[in-house]
């Protein structure tokens, strides 16, 4: 340790200014290709999940799911509730398919749900109260009821930063199941195995833009790192 320069404080300086720099060029360029690489991936539709998917699995799938059954959830960009054919993979992901017949002929699910991170609650109600006041609370303003009234049979799958899906089933027996096995694949289902190509793309396309736009030569056309 003896052995090495002390940079002065003026370089010092520069080189933490220039890392600040380029991190905010790389944030800034992320956000946008993001963006772009969700909109020519997927096809916009009123199951569409932006920003929400992050993650998708192969369509793929193992044998012998876990459970299937119809449910009905509420969309997330007009709020309306659609009857869903939802299938439990042994993976722990959840398929939800238009019909049991769309599952049955192998079509693409409309959706899939990754409840890595996620917590099943079957009060929806007293758990959205809870952070109507909390977030009263953080703005310093009286906290006021919902008007929205839900159906029976409800039940949230719920996240703190990502989307939340509101689920209603045709019986309190059939919610019962649901939420003991929504609560199951939260618990076991794993988060980090699954690959992301829209998060991938972006990130390589956005380091080879931050790298372009400060002039280093070896890397524009950056692709990754190689597989080993």
């Amino acid at each position: 340790m003896g052995n090495i320069i002390p940079l002065e404080s003026r370089k010092r300086q520069e080189i933490e200014d220039l890392a600040n720099s380029m991190l905010e060029t790389f944030a800034s360029e992320y956000r946008t290709v993001y963006g772009c690489q969700v909109f020519t991936s997927h096809e916009e539709s009123d199951e569409y999940m932006f920003p929400f998917a992050l993650k998708f699995s192969p369509w793929e799938r193992l044998d012998y799911p876990i459970k299937k059954g119809y449910l009905t959830k509420q969309g997330v960009i007009r709020k309306t509730w659609r009857r869903r054919f939802f299938v439990v993979q042994p993976n722990y992901l959840i398929d939800y398919y238009e019909n049991e017949e769309a599952y049955e002929k192998g079509l693409k699910p409309k959706g899939t749900i990754n409840p890595c991170g996620y917590r099943t609650v079957s009060n929806l109600e007293d758990e959205l109260t809870k952070r109507r006041k909390k977030l009263a609370a953080m703005l310093g303003v009286a906290h006021q009821d919902s008007p929205e009234k839900f159906p029976k049979h409800i039940f949230g799958v719920v996240h703190e930063k990502l989307r939340s899906y509101f689920i209603h089933a045709d019986s309190d027996e059939e919610k019962l199941e649901w939420v003991e096995m929504f609560r199951l694949c939260c618990a076991c289902v794993k988060g980090f195995n699954i690959v992301d190509p829209i998060c991938q793309t972006t990130f390589n396309k956005a380091i080879s833009k931050t790298l372009t736009a400060y002039a280093n030569p070896e890397y524009h056309n950056y692709r990754g790192p190689e597989e080993k």
